[in-house]
């Protein structure tokens, strides 16, 4: 389980990447893409394809007035991948790749932190526990 989280937290350092100002215009959008490219194709934060849809339609479609995807985009990762990379190359450019990149980090964020509250308030009744004992004595 901490390898996930440490591979969510190595794509949200990519996605910040994306958001200082190291990289021009065109590599930001490349990179961008790349990085979007990988997200879809990896199996760590999307564990099904059913998850991807929501994930897609709300970042990347509705904000730009497009319609979702059909179904079958969403059976094959290769196919929608290749298709948010259709996108982000056509319709974006980069003033609106490094707001979404934004909205990409702060999506996993709030997706991937509820498991590290948990593990973290068990650490902390773990250790005043262990502390309440050790002061009774």
């Amino acid at each position: 389980m901490t390898s996930d989280k440490d591979y969510i937290q190595k794509v949200i350092k990519q996605f910040k990447l994306i958001t200082g100002n190291k990289l021009n215009s065109e590599e930001t959008i490349n990179y961008f893409n790349g990085c979007m490219y990988a997200l879809i194709l990896n199996k760590t934060i999307f564990k099904r394809n059913d998850d991807l849809p929501s994930f897609i339609y709300t970042l990347f479609l509705k904000p730009f007035n497009n319609q979702q995807y059909k179904d079958y985009v969403y059976k094959s990762r290769t196919l929608l991948g290749a298709r948010v990379c259709r996108h982000i190359n056509d319709d974006l450019n980069y003033s609106e790749v490094v707001p979404l990149s934004k909205a990409v980090i702060s999506y996993l964020e709030e997706n991937f932190s509820l498991e590290n509250k948990k593990e973290n308030a068990q650490r902390l009744n773990s250790i005043a526990d262990e502390l309440s004992g050790w002061l009774k004595q």
